[in-house]
């Protein structure tokens, strides 16, 4: 199969899915990142990357990293209970229409 028909076919997959058609490049970060998410190993993808410079890959891990740290945090922050009625009530208060305002 030539690179160009996995191409139209994961595109044909993704427009019947109703989902935005991926890139070349974002299967090779995706691949990037699951591999050194499992392996923590950045010479062994440097090689699979093909980069021949460190700093290239460097690059990939320090995006990657970035992404995890902020889902990490993501996943760690909760609510006061305070703060979810005040966000409740502010809502409410918004959608009311200004006085005068027709």
């Amino acid at each position: 199969m030539s690179s160009n028909s996995l191409y139209d076919m994961v595109g044909a997959r993704a427009l019947a899915a109703g989902v935005e058609i991926p890139s070349p490049l974002s299967f090779r970060h995706s691949f990037a990142t699951k591999t050194y998410g499992q392996t923590n190993d950045i010479f062994a993808l440097q090689l699979q990357l093909g980069h021949g410079d460190s700093k290239t890959t460097g690059g990939y891990i320090a995006e990657m990293q970035g992404e995890m740290s902020k889902r990490k945090a993501a996943k760690s922050w909760s609510l006061p209970e305070w703060h979810r009625g005040w966000s409740l009530c502010h809502r409410e208060i918004l959608s009311q229409k200004a006085p005068g305002g027709g």
